[in-house]
C-alpha cells in the first residue's frame, strides 16, 4: 500500500490550466503562431509549474523565466547526478529550454517568431507534459499522476487536431 503525500510536489489543480488551454485550442480561440499573453492559461501553467517544482523539490524560489534562473537551474541539474534522478534532470532541462525561447513565446523580444511559437505548441509542450508525467509517477502521488495524465491527453488531442 502506498501512502498519498500530505503535500503535493506540484498542486494537481494546476493542470486544469492545461486542460482549459486545450479546450481553447479546440474551440479555435488560440492563434498558434502568435505570441502568448502572460495571462494565457498555458503561460500561467508554465510559470506556476516551474515555480512550484523548483521550490518544493529544491527550495529555490523562481519568480521569472530568464537566463539568470536558467543558470541556477543548470547548477541544480548538474548536482542531480544520482541514478534515480533522471526524471528530475529532464524537467530541469525543459526549464532551461523554455528560458531560451521565453522571449519569443511571450513576444517580449521582437514580437515573437511564428515558427518558435508553433514549436512551443507542437514540440515543447508535449515533451514537457511527457516528462512531467514521468516525474509525477516517481512521486507516487495518485492525484498528481491522474491530473498530469488527463492534461497530457487533452493537450495531445487538441494539438494533433490542428494542421500547423
Amino acid at each position: 500500500m502506498t501512502k498519498t503525500p500530505t503535500k503535493h510536489a506540484v498542486e494537481p489543480e494546476l493542470f486544469d490550466l492545461v486542460i482549459k488551454y486545450a479546450a481553447e485550442i479546440e474551440q479555435g480561440k488560440v492563434r498558434i503562431a502568435s505570441p502568448l499573453h502572460r495571462s494565457t492559461a498555458i503561460i500561467a501553467f508554465c510559470q506556476n509549474f516551474f515555480g512550484q517544482f523548483f521550490e518544493n523539490q529544491f527550495g529555490l524560489q523562481i519568480t521569472k523565466i530568464d537566463q539568470e534562473t536558467k543558470a541556477q537551474a543548470v547548477g541544480i541539474r548538474l548536482a542531480q547526478s544520482g541514478k534515480g534522478n533522471g526524471p528530475l534532470r529532464q524537467i530541469i532541462a525543459q526549464f532551461e529550454k523554455l528560458a531560451d525561447t521565453w522571449p519569443d513565446v511571450i513576444g517580449s523580444g521582437y514580437g515573437g517568431v511564428p515558427s518558435d511559437i508553433k514549436s512551443f505548441h507542437r514540440e515543447y509542450m508535449p515533451r514537457l507534459l511527457d516528462r512531467i508525467l514521468t516525474w509525477a509517477r516517481t512521486t507516487r502521488d495518485a492525484e498528481l499522476i491522474d491530473k498530469a495524465t488527463q492534461a497530457r491527453a487533452e493537450y495531445h488531442k487538441a494539438i494533433t487536431a490542428l494542421s500547423i
